[in-house]
C-alpha cells in the first residue's frame, strides 16, 4: 500500500474493485458458518482491497482495455448469481470464480509492466493466508474454499511476476 501511495506501484483498480467486494462477501460466508476468529483477516483484507482500488483510481493504470472491461463486467453479471445463491458453500464457489476473473486486469497489466506490482506483497498475502486458515474455528469447505484459494492464486501471481522479470531482464 505503502508503494502505491508512493507510486512506485500502479495497483488496477478493476481488479481490486472486484476483489474488494468478493472477499467482504467471503468474509460474510465464512462468519455464516462459523468462521470465528479465522474472518478478521479476511475482512482486513477486505478493507486493504478497498483503499488499493481508490489509489488504483486515482493515481493507478490508465491502460485500461476492453478485455479489462469485459472481466469487470463479467465480474458484476455473476454477482446476481451469488446472491440468489441460498447456500454459503455454492456463494464461495461463484466467490472464487468471479475472483478469478477478477485478476484478469492484473495478470494482463503485469504481463507488460510487472515492475508495476509487488511480487513480494503476494507472497506476504499468501503466507498470511496460510496463517488465518489455522485461525478459522471450524473447518469446513466453506470456510476453507476462499482461503486456500487466495493462498494458490497468491503464490501464482508471486511466481508470474518473478518469472516475467527474469524474462524482460538481459
Amino acid at each position: 500500500m505503502r508503494a502505491a501511495l508512493r507510486g512506485e506501484v500502479k495497483p488496477h483498480a478493476f481488479s481490486w474493485l472486484i476483489w474488494f467486494i468478493l472477499t467482504i462477501i467471503a468474509a460474510s460466508a465464512q462468519y455464516a458458518e462459523g468462521g470465528g476468529a479465522g474472518v478478521i483477516p479476511t475482512v482486513i483484507g477486505a478493507f486493504t482491497c478497498l483503499i488499493l482500488c481508490y489509489i488504483g483510481f486515482r493515481q493507478g493504470t490508465r491502460n485500461i482495455t476492453k478485455a479489462d472491461q469485459y472481466a469487470l463486467a463479467a465480474a458484476f453479471l455473476t454477482l446476481p448469481l451469488w446472491y440468489f445463491t441460498s447456500d454459503p458453500f455454492w456463494s464461495v464457489v461463484l466467490i472464487v470464480v468471479i475472483d478469478a476473473i477478477g485478476f484478469f486486469p492484473t495478470f494482463r497489466k503485469s504481463w507488460a509492466k510487472p515492475d508495476e506490482e509487488r511480487a513480494l506483497a503476494y507472497f506476504l498475502f499468501a503466507i498470511s493466508t496460510i496463517i488465518s486458515i489455522f485461525a478459522l474455528a471450524q473447518w469446513t469447505a466453506t470456510t476453507l474454499l476462499f482461503p486456500v484459494y487466495m493462498c494458490l492464486i497468491n503464490f501464482t501471481m508471486w511466481a508470474y511476476l518473478l518469472a516475467r522479470r527474469r524474462m524482460l531482464r538481459p
